[in-house]
């Protein structure tokens, strides 16, 4: 079972139901995938203040919530 882990979640992440929840996966490929989309709307539509990137760690996919740079 491959599982989603969200590290150091803003307010943003927590008052979205559907990223609290336990994410767990029969495939890696099927979690990356579904990391990746999250990450991708974290990105672009709900969070201005911070950055979502995807890590993979053994069976364990990770979105690293970073403070996002100013360009």
């Amino acid at each position: 079972m491959f599982k989603i882990e969200i590290q150091n979640p803003c307010s943003c992440v927590k008052k979205r139901k559907s990223w609290g929840q336990q994410l767990a996966f029969g495939t890696l490929e099927e979690a990356q995938k579904v990391a990746s989309q999250m990450c991708e709307q974290g990105n672009t539509k709900f969070c201005k203040k911070h950055s979502f990137e995807v890590v993979t760690d053994g069976e364990n996919v990770i979105i690293n919530v970073t403070k996002a740079t100013k360009e």
